[in-house]
């Protein structure tokens, strides 16, 4: 109503037919009592309406004022939660295929599960599955053969592998810290006294392997001779062995240790207070997916990043694909495990040198793989992906969410 192309209150009191002339007042004429009383009808009218008019108006503004800050809160928790910048990222025609698998149910293989679970391989325009392969099912050689692109896996198993002449290399160091403990019997009160007795840990040449030996040089006594180390598998073996009173002790990482502890088995000492470094666990893949494909594993680092992000910051949630992997129901069990990788868990995943260089020199003193004298940890591992994304600010952008 009103004018035209103008906004404002309509005014019936102007409103005529089409085409109509004004009506004439004749002073004194038979209608005048009428007229008169229309017209102060009318313009009590004109009154109110031009009052609740300009009401309305005033109501609007402040309505508006008031919605402000709302909406502005609104826009601000919309880009709050808009993802982190992809940055170099170029849009995708069609998501990348890109098949992983994790080595254990440990605590240690927990990031790739929650970027799994929260749909981050998605996000970031990846497809494919995520497999537990055990490492005595060897999982390096089937990336190799191409039925996974990449791997969670340790540090050294990714050394070892390399100077076998396979083509892995590490992207992402997920935990840069050794995160296993030594749980022995009620009986063993001192690391002298596990001289001549029976432990067990992961296959020879694994990471536990290589870090039980380290720690047993550490305290003095010589792994091939002191004691006795048994290959038994997976970290549920070394428990299994434990309870039978097969060994006397073993090196285990949650969830395992808690569920040691828990049935009666005693922690002597945690490898992060011994001051061993090592490249715990890493996400490695392929020179030749590198090379062909490069975009595949940015993309991949990026998702993973984001998952260890959601580790540290949603508890619930994490607890909650640790059930689901590792098969686990006991709270106390899944609160251990959380406060034991959280607070280790890099948010800017750099494999580091100095650990992997450790690493290298366990491998060196075997003898059994003389390469590993001369190599530099350069060898094993490729920064580009995660220095790329540092310099677009995704981590920074992370950070801040």
């Amino acid at each position: 109503m009103g004018e035209p192309g103008k906004r404002g209150c309509a005014r019936p009191w102007q409103a005529q037919a089409p085409g109509s002339s004004p009506q004439k007042w004749v002073p004194n004429g038979p209608d005048q009592r009428n007229d008169i009383m229309s017209n102060r009808r009318e313009n009590i009218m004109r009154v109110l309406l031009t009052t609740a008019c300009k009401t309305s108006a005033i109501l609007i503004l402040i309505s508006s004022l008031l919605l402000l800050p709302a909406r502005i809160l609104l826009a601000a928790t919309k880009q709050q939660a808009t993802p982190a910048p992809l940055g170099i990222l170029a849009p995708l025609e069609k998501p990348i295929p890109l098949n992983g698998a994790y080595v254990a149910r440990s605590g240690s293989m927990w990031v790739p599960w929650i970027a799994k679970e929260a749909g981050l391989f998605e996000k970031y325009g990846l497809t494919g599955k995520l497999d537990y392969v055990a490492l005595t099912s060897r999982p390096v050689e089937a990336m190799i053969t191409g039925t996974f692109q990449y791997l969670t896996v340790a540090g050294p198993t990714v050394v070892v592998a390399n100077l076998s002449g396979l083509d892995i290399v590490m992207v992402a160091g997920l935990v840069n810290k050794p995160h296993m403990s030594f749980l022995v019997k009620a009986s063993i009160k001192t690391p002298e006294d596990l001289r001549g007795k029976k432990l067990g840990t992961s296959p020879r040449n694994s990471s536990t392997f290589f870090l039980m030996s380290r720690a047993i040089r550490q305290w003095g006594m010589d792994p091939d001779k002191d004691v006795s180390i048994f290959s038994l598998g997976v970290p549920e073996n070394i428990v299994a062995a434990l309870s039978a009173g097969q060994i006397d002790a073993g090196l285990l990482s949650e969830p395992s240790r808690t569920v040691a502890m828990k049935a009666g088995f005693k922690e002597l000492a945690k490898l992060s207070e011994l001051g061993i470094k090592t490249q715990s666990v890493t996400i490695a893949t392929s020179q030749k997916l590198i090379n062909g494909n490069p975009e595949a594993v940015r993309r991949l680092v990026a998702t993973v990043s984001e998952g260890a992000h959601r580790l540290k910051q949603d508890k619930a949630f994490a607890l909650q694909v640790m059930t689901k992997y590792a098969r686990l129901e006991d709270p106390s069990v899944l609160h251990g495990i959380y406060e034991v990788y959280a607070p280790i868990t890099e948010e800017v995943p750099l494999p580091t040198a100095e650990g992997i260089k450790a690493d290298i020199q366990d491998l060196c003193a075997t003898g059994q793989t003389p390469a590993a004298c001369q190599a530099q940890p350069e060898r094993f591992f490729n920064l580009q992906f995660v220095r790329e994304l540092q310099e677009a600010g995704f981590y920074k952008a992370l950070a801040a969410r």
